[in-house]
């Protein structure tokens, strides 16, 4: 039933019954096709639900399947060569065992051998040989660190995007005042999947900077790993299936997702930490509960938003973990970036230091911060804020050193 999606198929097959004059008839095929091909049906059912958007004609525009094409620096085949002539192995010979012409490839009248010829020429000549795979004219992007990856595509489904038009892109965007530790870590997390940079597109008037890259092949390489361009909001995205079946890269997923879209504060009536993870994906927040389960840490129910703007209604749903053994639990198994920052980590430990000083003075201080800023959202974790509390507090004359935030957060950790 699952080649039966496809027209060529169904063809072929009804025109080798024909010939057969046989009312079945029966084939082998390998088991990377058959997933190749599963994955195709997946995503062709997935459109048919879309409709019939622009968005969903680019994306089907660029399903294409291209034959996977093997390309060999010329250093490389001069050393086949050798080891064909140690066994005496002609090219004549060769052509009938690999099924292609090797020779053709060595005096430079092609430029490409085939998958399986390469295979059967490793075995022969009993070397690795170096080589650049090619999909059509773009070289394959070859995703084999399942863990980077599994994290990379939280950060996508976080604060990145893929588009197919007007040019195929992957833009990330991040806070480049409040987080620049974490720039530095995902340029280095795309290079170590890309081996290429990002450009960096920063917002000039604002916070944000934009790590970017173009070409079809990334975007093609990332919806082949279940990624969907497009609006994450209206494509409702969520944890491709085979992240959620592998503990190890649920926590890489979990750890990207956080990083992007979660956050760590301090709870004002229990005094203590709370973890957030906030989203505009229900999908996309129920696989986060879930991963989360699945590794035995607790969450609290999904709570849903609407926020009214200019713009119109917008929904977003979030979860907390504000259980004292479930964020140590979380913190400890996840170990997310968030929580190596220095900065933050000295904005979480000033925040209970105040929670933990004489009644007195942690009264004085939380009114001069509510009169310097009146809105709660301008109280978050940002570099300039933390600043302003390490001043506030010293004027208090509370000693605001490292040895006292990290031995305040060690304290509040312990079970």
């Amino acid at each position: 039933p699952l080649f039966m999606n496809f027209d060529w198929f169904r063809r072929y097959y009804n025109e080798m019954i024909k010939k057969s004059g046989k009312r079945v008839a029966h084939f082998i095929i390998p088991k990377k096709t058959r997933e190749f091909l599963s994955y195709l049906s997946m995503r062709i059912e997935h459109l048919e639900n879309l409709g019939n958007s622009n968005e969903t004609a680019d994306f089907a525009k660029n399903l294409v399947i291209r034959e996977r094409r093997i390309k060999i620096s010329t250093s490389e085949l001069k050393k086949i060569r050798e080891k064909l002539v140690k066994k005496q192995i002609s090219f004549n010979m060769l052509r009938r065992i690999i099924g292609m012409s090797f020779e053709n490839l060595y005096r430079g009248r092609s430029n490409s051998i085939d998958e399986n010829s390469l295979k059967v020429l490793e075995k022969l000549i009993k070397i690795k040989i170096k080589h650049t795979v090619f999909l059509g004219k773009f070289i394959e992007i070859c995703l084999n660190d399942l863990e980077k990856l599994a994290e990379f595509i939280g950060i996508m489904l976080g604060d990145g995007g893929i588009y197919t038009s007007p040019k195929p892109v992957l833009n990330i965007t991040l806070n480049r005042i409040d987080e620049k530790m974490y720039i530095n870590y995902v340029k280095e997390l795309i290079f170590g999947l890309f081996q290429k940079y990002p450009n960096e597109i920063i917002k000039k008037k604002e916070k944000g900077i934009i790590l970017r890259l173009y070409g079809k092949v990334i975007v093609n390489s990332l919806t082949s790993k279940g990624l969907i361009p497009g609006d994450k909001v209206k494509n409702q995205v969520f944890v491709p299936k085979w992240i959620k079946r592998n503990k190890f890269l649920i926590i890489q997923c979990l750890k990207g997702l956080f990083d992007t879209d979660g956050s760590i504060s301090i709870d004002s009536r229990n005094k203590t930490f709370m973890l957030t993870f906030k989203n505009a994906s229900y999908p996309l927040i129920k696989d986060f509960k879930e991963m989360c389960e699945s590794l035995g840490i607790i969450t609290s129910k999904i709570y849903k938003i609407e926020n009214f703007t200019d713009t119109g209604k917008k929904i977003a749903y979030y979860l907390k973990i504000n259980s004292k053994v479930q964020i140590k639990k979380f913190l400890n198994r996840v170990n997310p970036e968030k929580w190596k920052e220095l900065q933050r980590r000295t904005y979480i430990g000033i925040r209970l230091i105040i929670f933990n000083s004489p009644e007195e003075i942690k009264n004085q201080i939380n009114q001069q911060i509510l009169k310097d800023f009146p809105e709660k959202a301008k109280r978050r974790y940002t570099r300039d804020f933390t600043h302003y509390l390490i001043n506030l507090c010293t004027d208090f004359g509370l000693d605001i050193n490292r040895k006292n935030i990290e031995s305040i957060i060690k304290q509040e950790l312990k079970d």
